[in-house]
């Protein structure tokens, strides 16, 4: 399974199964692509999250929000581009959710992992609540709700996947015999992402 047919993809198999599997597999899949050892060891500091962030949104390279010209330059001492075109300036986040969100990019990193990582354990309750998100992230409860509904927007099985792309950094697999989106993929992603499930009942 190719980052082609990744999750928030809406050519995925799984967009056209029953709505368990399908949000089974997407779950499943987004918490497998995560890096190893986290966010916190793969992008450790503000720097990292925001180079990841650009280069997830402008694979391409910096491109203005507002004319889509690459006649772009860097405001360093400001966290600001701006575009020699239009002559507007813009920040990483300028025209997606996040903007005028006023929290730092390595934060919505951070909360998206968080959200992916506990989807699959509590699928039956909704996921992680706005007071666990705004615990761990140490913000008040408002600020996490709103970042809570913005990460599940972005995340849904046809969300822009944003967010999801700049923390879901590893390619996953299927050996040939399994067909994308069936049971027995759910499956398979279950063994590997679970692969002692008894341990999650103690």
């Amino acid at each position: 399974m190719q980052n082609d047919h990744g999750p928030g993809n809406s050519h995925h198999p799984a967009a056209a199964l029953r709505p368990d599997l399908a949000l089974g597999i997407h779950h499943l899949t987004m918490l497998l692509q995560l890096p190893d050892g986290g966010i916190r060891n793969a992008l450790p500091d503000a720097d990292s999250c925001q180079g990841r962030f650009i280069h997830t949104r402008w694979p391409e390279g910096i491109s203005c929000p507002v004319c889509s010209d690459r006649s772009i330059r860097a405001l360093p001492k400001r966290d600001l581009f701006f575009c020699s075109h239009c002559r507007k300036q813009f920040t990483a986040t300028s025209g997606t959710a996040l903007h005028r969100t006023r929290l730092p990019i390595q934060m919505w990193l951070l909360a998206t992992e968080a959200v992916i990582r506990w989807q699959p354990l509590h699928h039956v309750s909704g996921g992680i609540t706005v007071d666990a998100l705004g615990s761990l992230l140490g913000v008040h409860t408002e600020a996490a709700a709103r970042m809570r509904r913005i990460i599940a927007a972005d995340l849904g099985l046809e969300g822009e996947g944003l967010l999801r792309r700049a923390v879901c950094m590893k390619t996953l697999s299927l050996p040939p015999e399994i067909t994308p989106g069936t049971s027995r993929h759910f499956e398979l992603l279950a063994a590997r992402a679970f692969p002692f499930p008894d341990r999650l009942l103690t």
